[in-house]
C-alpha cells in the first residue's frame, strides 16, 4: 500500500552555564599599535580590542605580547594580577583600557596609569558590565590599582602637577549592586603612615546603604612573587589580589560558598610579605569588633599574622558594617554575598531558559528543577540549611511570581567559652 512519510528534525543543543564559575574583572592597560604613512609619519592609533573572557594565562600572554605597558619600568600591575589568577584557575574578563603615547611608548608613570584608568572609568568603560547576559561575572576590581581615596597627580594646562583622587571605587560598587550577583573590590592606596592616617581615610569613604552589600574591602597591600614577565620577580600587589589567590585556592577543593578566610583557605600562594603590619588590635578595629574603640564607618578584612599559621586573610565581611557585631545580619558575611551571587544567576538564567513557554505548572515544575539542583547542592554542601518556594497568585498576563526564602550557613568567627576550676567546696568560672 502507498506510504507517505514526511519528517522534519531541528536539532537543538543548549549553551552549558555555570553560575559557580567564578571569573574576576580586570582592566588592563594596552598600548595601541601606531599607524605609520607611506613616509613613516604617525598616521593614527590602532584599534583597542573588544572585552574578552579568558580561561588560561597562556592565550593572554600571547595576546598582551606587544601590547604590555610598563609603568614605572615595571609591568602593569593589572596584567599580572589577571596572568597570575588565570594560573590558579580563575576565569578573568579583561577589559583593554587603550593607551598611545608616541614620544613615550609603552613606559609611562604611575600617576599617568591612575589618571588613564580614572578618566576611562568615569567616561564608561565598565558601563557594559552592567549586564548579566553576556559576561558572567563574580569580582569586579580596578586591577593592580587602588580605586578609594588613593591621590596621584596630572599635570594640568599650566605645566604643573596637580593633585586628583581615584574614585573609582563608586563606580564598580555601584555595577556590582546593580547586577545584583556580583562584588565589587574596594581598594586603598598602598602605604600608609600609621593607623590614624589609614583610619582617616577608611572614614572619609563614601558609604551607600544598599551598595555596600555588594563589595568588600582588604587591607594592606602585599609583596607577591610573580611569573608574569617569563622569570620571577618580587611585585607589589593590592589587598584584594590576595584575597583573590586565595579564593582561587579554596575553590580548588571547596565550595564556593566556604569562606576564603582562616587557618585552612585563607593561604595566600606566592605571598612575601605584607606592606604594612596589622596586630591583634587593628585586625578588631577593621573588623568592626566590639573589642575595639575604634569606631569605623565601614568593614575590612585584614590580612594578619596568626603567629604559627603565618599570614592569612582574617575576615568575612562586606563593606557595609552591622551596627552590632554580635547581631549580624546574614548579608553582612562576604560568604554568604557570594552564595546569593550563585543563587541569583542560577535563578536568571533559569527563567531564560523557560522564557516564551507556555505559562502553566509545567514551565513552573520546569523551573524550580532548574534552580534546585543548585540549592540541594547548597544544602547538602553546607552552604543552606533549608530552602523553600512560594508561588504567588498573580492576575497579570505572562507572568511567573514566586517568593525563595532561604537560612544560609555563615561562617563561625567568634567563640565563647568559660573553664570552670572547682575543689568541690568552691567553683571559681574563669573566661577563656
Amino acid at each position: 500500500m502507498p506510504v507517505i512519510r514526511i519528517k522534519e528534525v531541528e536539532e537543538q543543543s543548549f549553551a552549558q552555564f555555570d553560575v559557580t564559575e567564578n571569573t574576576v574583572l580586570v582592566p588592563i592597560l594596552y598600548v595601541r599599535d601606531i599607524i605609520r604613512d607611506s613616509e613613516g609619519n604617525v598616521d593614527y592609533a590602532g584599534d583597542v580590542p573588544s572585552s574578552k573572557l579568558y580561561t588560561n594565562a597562556r592565550t593572554l600572554s600571547n595576546d598582551m605580547a606587544t601590547h604590555i605597558v610598563y609603568v614605572d619600568e615595571v609591568y602593569d600591575r593589572s596584567y599580572v594580577m589577571a596572568y597570575e589568577l588565570l594560573l590558579r584557575g580563575l576565569n578573568v574578563v579583561v577589559k583593554f583600557i587603550g593607551y598611545d603615547n608616541i614620544s613615550l611608548g609603552d613606559h609611562i608613570s604611575e600617576n599617568r596609569a591612575y589618571e588613564i584608568l580614572e578618566n576611562a572609568l568615569k567616561d564608561g568603560a565598565f558601563d557594559e558590565f552592567e549586564s548579566r547576559n553576556i559576561f558572567n561575572l563574580k569580582f569586579i576590581t580596578t586591577g593592580g590599582y587602588a580605586n578609594c581615596l588613593k591621590e596621584y597627580f596630572i599635570i594640568n594646562d599650566n605645566d604643573e602637577p596637580e593633585p586628583m583622587t581615584t574614585v573609582s571605587y563608586e563606580i564598580i560598587r555601584k555595577i556590582a549592586s546593580s547586577r545584583g550577583d556580583a562584588i565589587a573590590l574596594v581598594e586603598y592606596q598602598d602605604f600608609f603612615e600609621n593607623e590614624e592616617e589609614l583610619f582617616e581615610k577608611i572614614n572619609g569613604t563614601s558609604t551607600n546603604e544598599i551598595d555596600d552589600y555588594f563589595a568588600a574591602a582588604f587591607f594592606p597591600w602585599i609583596d607577591c612573587s610573580s611569573t608574569a614577565s617569563g622569570q620571577t620577580s618580587t611585585v607589589l600587589m593590592p589587598a584584594s589580589f590576595g584575597y583573590l589567590m586565595a579564593y582561587a585556592s579554596s575553590v580548588r577543593n571547596n565550595a564556593n560558598w566556604f569562606a576564603a578566610a582562616g587557618v585552612n583557605r585563607g593561604m595566600i600562594p606566592n605571598l612575601i610579605k605584607p606592606k604594612f603590619e596589622v596586630n591583634e588590635a587593628l585586625m578588631h578595629a577593621l573588623q568592626g569588633d566590639e573589642e575595639t574603640n575604634a569606631n569605623l564607618s565601614i568593614t575590612i578584612n585584614p590580612i594578619y599574622n596568626t603567629g604559627a599559621y603565618e599570614y592569612r586573610i582574617w575576615g568575612n565581611r562586606v563593606l557595609a558594617k552591622s551596627s552590632n557585631s554580635y547581631n549580624d545580619r546574614y548579608i553582612n558575611f562576604l560568604n554568604v554575598r557570594i552564595l546569593m551571587c550563585d543563587i541569583k544567576k542560577q535563578i536568571y538564567h533559569s527563567a531564560m531558559r523557560v522564557t516564551f513557554e507556555p505559562n502553566d505548572d509545567i514551565v513552573w515544575i520546569n523551573f524550580k528543577t532548574l534552580t534546585n539542583s543548585l540549592l540541594e547542592q547548597m544544602k547538602s554542601g553546607r552552604g543552606l540549611e533549608w530552602y523553600k518556594w512560594r508561588k504567588e497568585h498573580v492576575t497579570q498576563k505572562a507572568l511567573i511570581k514566586a517568593t525563595l526564602t532561604i537560612q544560609p550557613i555563615e561562617a563561625v568567627e567568634s567563640f565563647d567559652f568559660t573553664i570552670v576550676l572547682t575543689d568541690e567546696e568552691a567553683t571559681i568560672e574563669e573566661s577563656v
